[in-house]
C-alpha cells in the first residue's frame, strides 16, 4: 500500500485541479502566513519555545526563510520555526471529519523545502494540495478510539514527506519509501501537549524524503502489514488500496478547511456558533438565559479540553472549551480575545459557564452540535447543525496590519501579488523570500533577543 500512497501523491499535478482549488490553495497560504505574523506577537502560546530551540542548534544557515526574521535555515529547521509561527497565536486551519490542523504543518514544509528546491508556483500548489488529500483521505479520526490519538500528529509526518516527495522530485520507489520512513515517525500521544508536536511532525516528514532520496528502504507492508502502521495504531487496516485511499484525487480534501476567527479548538465551531445564531439572534443576555444545553457527538468525549471545565491552566485552555465560549457570547455578546484574554479565572465568565451543561450523543461527525437556550422566563431556542463556514476573511488585509512591524509595506504588497499569482512563478523563492524582515523592529531581531 505504501505504493499505492505514492503512487496518489505523484499523480497529483497542477494541471488536474480545477481553478477553484488552486484558488483555495492559494488563499490558505495566505492565511497561513497572517497567522504566523500573529503568533509572533501572541502572549500565550508564544513561539519562543520554537526559536529557544533553534538557538541551541546553532542556527543552522541554509536557504529558507523564517517568515518575519532577519535569519535564514536549513529546511528542517526553517519548517520547525515556521510552524511555531503558524500556531503561536492560535489560529489556523482544521480539515475534518479527520480533525487535523492540515496547514499548520503542510504550509510551512512547503514553504521550506520549495524554497531549497526553487520549486514552481504551480509545483508549489500541487504540493499543498497533496498534503491535505493525504490528511483528509488516508487520515483517520482517531479521539474516539478505545486509546484516542491525537490525528495530526500520528497521520503528520505522511502528508508533509508526501509533499517533500513532490517537491524534491522524488521517483516512485523513493516516494514509497518516504511513507514507510514517515510511517514509523508516527505519534498523536492523546496528553495535552501542543508546544512542539506539529513541528516535530514538519521535521520528521522532510527527514522521512531525505532518508528515502539517499536510498533508504522499508518492508513492502509498512502500512498494511502485521507489523505495520495501520494495525499498530488502529488494531486494523484497509481491505484494499481503494479502501485507503478513497476518492483521493478528486472532491478535494483543502476544500474542507475551517479557519479559526478566535482561537480554541474547532470541535466547538458548531456548537459555539449555532449558540451565537441564537443568542445574538433573539437578544439573549446572562441576564436572560436560565442554561444553555449542547448536545455533542459522542465521537469528541474523549478530547482533554474542547469541554474543560475551570480552573484553566492557561487563557488558550479557557478559549478551548465551549462552556467558555459560550459564557463570553452571553456576556458580551461576542467573542474578544484581547478583550477577554485575563478572564480564565473571572468569577462573573466563569458562573455563566456554569449554566452552559454538556451532554454527548451518538453522531459521526465529531463537531455535530445540537443547541438549547432556555430563557429565566421559561422560553427555549433551539439549533442543530454538523457544519459551518465563516465569511471568507480578508487576509491580505490582516497582513498588512499585523507584519507591519517587520515587513515595510512594499513589501507585504509585493507579497500578495505574488501569491495572487502564484501560479504564474518559475521559482517562488523570490515570492517566499518577501516574507524575511527588512525593516529595524522595535526590539530588534529574534536571534539578537534570544542570544
Amino acid at each position: 500500500m505504501k505504493y499505492a500512497i505514492a503512487d496518489a501523491i505523484l499523480g497529483l499535478d497542477y494541471d488536474s485541479l480545477d481553478s477553484d482549488v488552486t484558488e483555495q490553495a492559494k488563499r490558505i497560504f495566505l492565511y497561513h502566513v497572517w497567522t504566523a505574523f500573529l503568533g509572533r506577537h501572541a502572549t500565550d502560546m508564544h513561539p519562543a519555545h520554537g526559536f529557544s530551540v533553534i538557538e541551541s542548534l546553532g542556527y543552522p544557515s541554509g536557504p529558507c526563510t523564517v517568515i518575519g526574521e532577519d535569519f535564514k535555515l536549513a529546511a528542517p529547521e526553517a519548517a520547525y520555526l515556521n510552524c511555531h509561527l503558524v500556531g503561536g497565536g492560535g489560529y489556523d486551519d482544521v480539515i475534518f471529519p479527520a480533525g487535523m490542523h492540515a496547514g499548520l504543518m503542510i504550509i510551512p514544509v512547503a514553504m521550506a523545502i520549495a524554497e531549497q528546491e526553487h520549486s514552481s508556483g504551480r509545483d508549489f500548489i500541487a504540493a499543498v494540495v497533496a498534503g491535505y488529500e493525504i490528511l483528509g483521505k488516508i487520515g483517520r479520526w482517531t479521539w474516539s478510539n478505545e486509546s484516542p490519538r491525537r490525528p495530526g500528529p500520528v497521520f503528520g509526518p505522511m502528508a508533509t514527506a508526501g509533499v517533500c516527495a513532490k517537491l524534491l522530485g522524488l521517483d516512485r520507489d523513493q516516494a514509497a519509501a518516504a511513507i514507510g520512513y514517515a510511517a514509523h515517525a508516527a505519534m498523536g500521544l492523546p496528553c495535552n501537549l501542543n508546544t512542539h508536536i506539529h513541528a516535530m511532525a514538519c521535521q520528521a516528514g522532510i527527514m522521512s524524503a531525505v532518508y528515502a532520496k539517499a536510498g533508504g528502504q522499508c518492508p513492502p507492508d509498512i502500512i498494511e502489514g502485521p507489523l505495520g502502521f495501520y494495525r499498530t495504531f488502529f488494531g486494523d487496516s484497509p481491505d484494499s488500496e481503494a479502501d485507503l485511499l478513497g476518492d483521493f484525487g478528486s472532491d478535494y480534501a483543502i476544500m474542507a478547511s475551517r479557519e479559526k476567527r478566535y482561537p480554541g479548538t474547532l470541535l466547538n465551531l458548531v456548537a459555539v456558533e449555532k449558540s451565537r445564531e441564537l443568542i445574538v439572534g433573539n437578544g439573549l443576555t446572562a441576564d436572560n438565559v436560565a442554561s444553555v444545553d449542547l448536545e455533542l457527538s459522542s465521537q469528541r468525549s474523549k478530547h482533554p479540553t474542547a469541554q474543560l471545565r475551570p480552573p484553566y491552566a492557561r487563557p488558550l485552555e479557557a478559549f478551548a472549551s465551549c462552556q467558555f465560549l459560550v459564557a463570553l457570547l452571553l456576556i458580551d455578546g461576542d467573542i474578544n480575545e484581547e478583550q477577554r484574554a485575563g478572564s480564565k479565572d473571572d468569577p462573573e465568565v466563569l458562573g455563566v459557564a456554569d449554566r452552559v451543561q454538556v451532554s454527548f450523543v451518538d453522531h459521526p461527525n465529531p463537531i455535530y452540535a445540537h443547541v438549547t437556550v432556555t430563557t429565566t422566563d421559561g422560553r427555549q431556542f433551539e439549533a442543530e447543525g454538523d457544519d459551518y463556514i465563516f465569511p471568507p476573511i480578508d487576509a491580505a488585509k490582516e497582513l498588512r496590519e499585523q507584519a507591519n512591524d517587520a515587513l515595510t509595506a512594499e513589501r507585504i504588497n509585493q507579497f500578495v501579488k505574488g501569491v495572487a499569482a502564484l501560479d504564474t512563478s518559475d521559482d517562488v523563492s523570490g515570492i517566499l523570500g518577501l516574507l524575511a524582515r527588512d525593516i529595524d523592529a522595535q526590539q530588534g531581531s529574534r536571534r539578537q533577543q534570544t542570544t
